[in-house]
């Protein structure tokens, strides 16, 4: 059997057009990840939060505190059930008769315990899925603000007002007297 050779031109060619063809194949599948696959989550919108965040002040306005589940938004008039749901949802947005709660949980996060006099940085309204892949989360901070947060800077805001409702609100509920 006769040695096949291979000169060193040969080899560096062959390495040249496997980088080329890795670099093609690269620009064809540009930003997908190996084993990752976005699946959109139901998510509001900024309109919709914002409209979340309108109804909440005035209710606020009327009733001199905010409401204590987002039903009673929709129970007062002040929102449609589909303000609080992704517009892509097929689930019936119905209010139990039973529960007074939506059967499916609204695709909003509702810290209703901040009162208005607590702290502006509290996330007092958030998305916590994404719609979009590379988008941001929808924030209503308790001043009224909307930000649009990376997943680090929700996680942050998030720890912030967790700790923030254990230390000061469980301490206030416990010091006031019931009405």
């Amino acid at each position: 059997m006769k040695k096949r050779s291979y000169s060193f031109a040969k080899g560096a060619i062959a390495g040249l057009l496997l980088i080329i063809g890795i670099w093609i194949a690269g620009q064809v599948y540009e930003g997908q990840k190996p084993g990752y696959s976005f699946q959109p989550g139901m998510s509001i919108s900024e309109p919709q939060i914002r409209k979340v965040c309108e109804a909440i002040g005035t209710f606020s306005k009327e009733y001199n505190r905010r409401p204590d589940r987002l039903e009673m938004l929709t129970a007062g008039g002040y929102l449609k059930p589909a303000d609080l749901f992704d517009a892509r949802r097929k689930d019936t947005l119905a209010i139990d008769a039973q529960t007074g709660r939506f059967a499916t949980n609204p695709d909003v996060l509702y810290f209703p315990v901040l009162r208005a006099e607590d702290p502006a940085e509290m996330v007092l309204l958030c998305t916590v899925l994404l719609a979009e892949d590379g988008g941001k989360y929808h924030v209503i901070l308790n001043d009224g603000q909307y930000a649009a947060l990376t997943s680090h800077e929700l996680v942050m805001a998030l720890n912030l007002t967790y700790e923030y409702i254990g230390s000061k609100v469980v301490v206030r509920a416990i010091n006031e007297p019931r009405l």
